[in-house]
């Protein structure tokens, strides 16, 4: 499984944008799971419209892996990234009660801080603040379309488990990758630090071995030079 997602995200020559890729193809393959799951919970409660706005997920995520295999990484974040924030607006429209879906724009923007790398990053500052400003309005918001669904007490908590569980399992993600990051980093510096010593002592080692071979060189060199000097004292 770990050698598939790797394949959808082909190397770029950085290290640091690659896994901001790979963590893209985890979150788009959770995504396509994510859709067709929600599709059979919502269906067999009952709840059609949503049903199918979730399984939009599904085909949205297969289109952005399939960007993202063929090298379009950007274009493919920003698609998955639009999609997943109007699916879930939508769905927060269609149910008349409060049910914790917009709890999914947490790791959603999150998400931006760590799979735009280098270049990309004017991206996740546009999206950053267009989902940020989707967000309050849907947190203060009682728009709802109309024939939006009720629910009874126990769906609602249903609802809001649901929502809650999956919006943690992408924040979890998004901190593993994170944490995986800062100790790949940590590694690399303690590596780095670890040979540059090993060279600051081969280098010293050189020098005090040039300062010795000076020092027989000079020793072994000043008799016949002095006797040179003599006999021309003496010629003179």
């Amino acid at each position: 499984m770990i050698k598939f997602i790797q394949e959808l995200s082909p190397p770029t020559g950085s290290q640091m944008l690659d896994k901001a890729n790979r963590l893209a193809a985890n979150a788009l393959a959770l995504l396509t799971v994510y859709g067709i799951v929600f599709f059979c919970l919502d269906y067999s409660m009952g709840y059609i419209n949503t049903a199918f706005v979730n399984l939009t997920l599904t085909p949205l995520a297969l289109i952005a892996i399939f960007l993202l295999k063929s090298g379009k990484a950007v274009l493919a974040k920003v698609i998955a990234f639009v999609g997943g924030g109007i699916v879930i607006s939508l769905i927060n429209f269609m149910f008349e009660a409060y049910t914790a879906v917009i709890c999914f724009f947490i790791p959603l923007l999150l998400s931006l801080q760590v799979i735009f790398h280098d270049k990309e990053k004017i991206y996740s500052k546009s999206l950053l603040i267009i989902g940020m400003i989707v967000f309050v309005f849907l947190l203060f918001s009682d728009y709802r379309i109309e024939g939006a669904y009720v629910l009874n007490l126990l769906d609602i908590k249903y609802q809001i488990a649901l929502n809650l569980l999956g919006s943690m399992i992408f924040s979890l993600l998004i901190a593993n990758f994170i944490l995986k990051v800062n100790s790949d980093i940590s590694a690399k510096l303690h590596n780095q630090g670890k040979e540059l010593m090993n060279k600051n002592a081969l280098l010293n080692s050189t020098l005090e071995t040039k300062d010795k071979l000076l020092a027989v060189v000079s020793h072994d060199l000043r008799s016949p030079f002095l006797a040179i000097e003599a006999s021309i004292e003496n010629v003179k």
